[in-house]
């Protein structure tokens, strides 16, 4: 194979033309690889997406650490009123309206505070199916009527550790009902 003058490297037979020839490398004598350039576009499109891996966290953790210094995420705020009573271990009761429920949990603890109107017929016959894990209690706020959590019942308790239960006779016909659920 190395017979053939012409099949053996040289710089000679492998130099570009004389119009766009290159300086032969001075240890080897070849010229050096031509290597194209690096596209503009190219540069700023990964540039772009650097930025954008980098610094998308780093903005959602300053938004995070923000609304935990301010306390912003701890305040109050509406909720559904089903995933409330379903905390408490109960079920809002037959002929329930103008209801209100309230997530005031904050950081280490959950809560809910549901305020509704219902007839007061047989309100603590009604309250005491719809919340069966609580008992009726007396003599512990200015409320006419009021329920507790019982601690030694075997019936579905939910997630809250502590259930209470405030009925305001508004009229002959109205309940007002407060109820508040939280857990430490």
């Amino acid at each position: 194979m190395a017979d053939n003058p012409e099949d053996t490297a040289t710089p000679e037979n492998t130099a570009p033309p004389e119009d766009t020839a290159l300086p032969a490398h001075p240890q080897t004598g070849f010229p050096p690889p031509v290597v194209p350039p690096r596209s503009r576009t190219r540069k700023w499109v990964t540039r772009g997406i650097v930025t954008v891996v980098v610094l998308a966290p780093l903005v959602y953790i300053g938004l995070v650490v923000r609304s935990v210094v301010t306390g912003e995420i701890f305040e109050p705020h509406g909720t559904g009123c089903g995933k409330a009573v379903s905390f408490a271990g109960g079920r809002m009761p037959e002929g329930a309206t103008d209801r209100k429920c309230v997530d005031d949990g904050g950081w280490l603890n959950q809560g809910y505070t549901v305020e509704f109107r219902m007839p007061r017929e047989d309100v603590a016959a009604r309250l005491r199916e719809a919340f069966p894990r609580t008992r009726q209690v007396s003599g512990f706020s200015s409320a006419d009527l009021e329920f507790t959590n019982s601690q030694e019942t075997d019936r579905p308790a939910g997630e809250a550790s502590h259930v209470e239960l405030e009925v305001t006779y508004e009229d002959e016909d109205t309940a007002s009902v407060r109820l508040r659920a939280f857990d430490v």
